[in-house]
């Protein structure tokens, strides 16, 4: 009886981390983007620092720049300096395909 139990728990367990590393390879590989589009991106990334930075970072920083990295598949959204400032900026990089942050920085 105890041998049985032993059994079907391992079973379980492996069963699990199966489905987890399934599912991880599938997030990867969906056939559809999280955050497809530029004007997505700027409506996330705004929220994202806004988050981060507290509400009016991006009204401080605006004009808000955006772009796309090709070689890491995410997007750059980040705020930009007066000539009469010394400073970084608030910016954040996350990946188009799931969104998952990658980068937060105040020096972009």
């Amino acid at each position: 009886m105890k041998k049985e139990l032993l059994v079907v728990i391992i079973a379980v367990l492996l069963l699990a981390d199966i489905c987890q590393l399934a599912w991880s390879l599938l997030a990867h590989r969906l056939p559809w983007d999280a955050v497809p589009t530029e004007e997505s991106a700027l409506k996330v990334g705004i929220e994202l620092l806004e988050s981060v930075y507290g509400e009016g970072v991006c009204e401080r920083f605006s004009p808000i720049r955006i772009a796309y990295d090709k070689k890491r598949k995410a997007w750059i959204v980040c705020g930009t300096l007066s000539e009469d400032k010394v400073g970084g900026t608030p910016g954040i990089v996350f990946r188009k395909c799931d969104g998952k942050i990658l980068r937060i920085d105040n020096s972009m």
